[in-house]
């Protein structure tokens, strides 16, 4: 009897044993979940603070160049909506550090404080050196900001920190200064405004491109698929046969017909047969040629094209692959200009820096916004014009442009490129028919290419 005891007590504790290992595995494998999960969530958060950090850094110094009412209500609109989207950021982090109390401050005091720059405009009043140096000081500390929440992103991703140790990471950013004093009367300023922020990485006025009907092809008439296989093996140049139809893409504003053969794609247009985009998914391993031997063979490949009067403006250069926007020139002479830049009638041309071969071409924007204008000469002059340009900056050059508003109208303006105090080149564009500031855009240089934001 006691032997068969001592045996149920063994077996008894061996399965009791076996559930609680049970159990305590089933625990380590959900908290492992958690901090996986909890890890992502730090990780978006951080991300989405850190870009939207460096819009408002941007925005800051776009407001310092900023002549008129119109274009610091804008700013401030952008400013008001990315510090909300910050703060929101910062609350699904764990801070509870006094230093993100003021962080959270200063991050409320940017859009007021921009927009009691618009409305002291609106009254007539100017804009003294002593707020521009305000603006000034706003833009380092955010710029400071980014880089910190940048190294706490980065260590968190390479795991050089753990969940456990976030907090204390945060608490400790050593490299942020006091952020800068303001008037304390800022913070009971609550107007709220509506904003429609945007990041142009691929270049100025191309995110309007696929919001509405395709101008270009308005009016012409449906191809037959045989018409635009043809199309589609003359640009590959392969013999028809070798391609397969990838099928048709319809109930989109740009309909099209698709071809593949191998490595390569094509788009066309269903109505009109003409190519809207091409791709080469060859992978380029090596940078053997330079820049300007690239945007020479963009630009024979777009006159190839019948698009001779495109007109490069900004690149970047990554992966071994240089892609170049180019944007249509009208030839109106207007006020003694040559021609006038159409920027919405974007086409994007990839090259392969290993061969110097057009691996990709992309032309949605000019079928969305191509389409014949009635141009005429400018309401205001030139000169009138370069008066509304802030004193903080040296024009360098004047163009004519076409560039779309936010609702999508065109706007024909002045396009001054200017130089700050630093070097920096800096866009401005001035209506030439009201002669109010529609755009500015702070222009990036570096060895991946040349970008506007």
């Amino acid at each position: 009897m006691m032997k068969r005891t001592a045996v149920r007590i063994a077996s008894f504790t061996a399965a009791l044993l076996v559930v609680l290992g049970v159990f305590a595995v089933n625990n380590g494998i959900a908290a492992s979940q958690y901090r996986m999960k909890l890890k992502y969530t730090y990780e978006r958060s951080l991300n989405e603070l850190a870009e939207e950090l460096n819009n408002i850094e941007t925005a800051l110094e776009k407001t310092e160049y900023a002549v008129g009412t119109q274009m610091l209500e804008r700013l401030a609109m952008e400013l008001t909506n990315g510090a909300g989207t910050a703060k929101a950021a910062i609350e699904t982090l764990p801070f509870s550090d006094n230093r993100m109390e003021r962080v959270s401050r200063f991050l409320s005091q940017i859009g007021d404080y921009a927009l009691s720059l618009s409305a002291k405009a609106s009254s007539g009043q100017e804009i003294s050196e002593k707020e521009v140096e305000n603006l000034t000081t706003m833009a380092e500390y955010a710029h400071q900001l980014t880089d910190a929440f940048e190294g706490v992103q980065t260590m968190l991703s390479d795991g050089q920190v753990y969940i456990g140790e976030t907090q204390a990471a945060i608490a400790n950013l050593d490299t942020v200064d006091e952020p800068p004093a303001f008037d304390d009367g800022l913070d009971e300023l609550a107007e709220t405004f509506s904003a429609y922020p945007e990041l142009l990485y691929d270049g100025p006025f191309s995110d309007h491109i696929n919001q509405k009907e395709a101008a270009f092809i308005q009016g012409k008439p449906e191809t037959d698929e045989e018409t635009a296989l043809q199309a589609a093996a003359k640009l590959m140049d392969y013999d028809p046969d070798y391609l397969t139809n990838a099928g048709k893409t319809e109930n989109t504003s740009l309909p099209t017909y698709n071809f593949t053969c191998v490595d390569k794609a094509v788009r066309v247009s269903v109505y009109g047969g003409e190519v809207v985009s091409y791709e080469n998914y060859i992978v380029p391993q090596d940078t053997l040629i330079f820049h300007d031997e690239a945007l020479e063979s963009a630009r024979e490949f777009l006159k190839k094209m019948g698009l001779g009067r495109m007109k490069e403006s900004y690149y970047a250069t990554a992966g071994n692959v240089c892609t170049i926007n180019f944007a249509w020139v009208d030839p109106y002479d207007a006020a003694g200009f040559d021609g006038v830049i159409c920027y919405p009638d974007l086409i994007k041309v990839s090259v392969s820096m290993e061969t110097g071969e057009v691996i990709g071409y992309n032309a949605t924007g000019f079928f969305m916004n191509h389409h014949e204008r009635t141009m005429k000469d400018p309401a205001i002059t030139q000169e009138e014009a370069a008066k509304k340009i802030s004193s903080r900056l040296e024009i360098k050059e004047t163009k004519l442009a076409i560039i779309p508003s936010p609702g999508l109208f065109e706007l024909f303006c002045y396009e001054f490129t200017c130089q700050n105090r630093d070097g920096q080149d800096v866009l401005v564009y001035i209506n030439a028919e009201t002669g109010a500031t529609e755009q500015i855009y702070l222009v990036t240089k570096s060895d991946g290419g040349v970008l506007a934001q």
